[in-house]
């Protein structure tokens, strides 16, 4: 799990949610989520992220979310509203 400075209820939370984001974007994997996090965050190697670090990270993965999520719901729509010529 992702090891943070200064633990406060802030960061428990925080690292609570990255976590439910993790299994909500189907990273299951700790070098899965390392990998992710390099990607996506400025934290470098052994250095621990902060509160901002965290909350800027938890925001990209709601992001990627929504767009998971609208992407899925417009394939719906595409099947719903198929014409068909007879």
């Amino acid at each position: 799990m992702i090891q943070t400075i200064r633990n406060g209820d802030a960061m428990k939370k925080a690292r609570t949610k990255i976590a439910a984001r993790f299994s909500q974007l189907g990273i299951k994997g700790e070098r899965e989520m390392t990998e992710y996090i390099a990607r996506n965050t400025k934290v470098s190697g052994e250095q621990k992220p902060t509160l901002t670090d965290l909350q800027a990270l938890l925001h990209v993965m709601n992001s990627q979310l929504e767009a998971k999520q609208i992407k899925k719901l417009r394939q719906g729509q595409d099947y719903g509203y198929q014409r068909v010529c007879v």
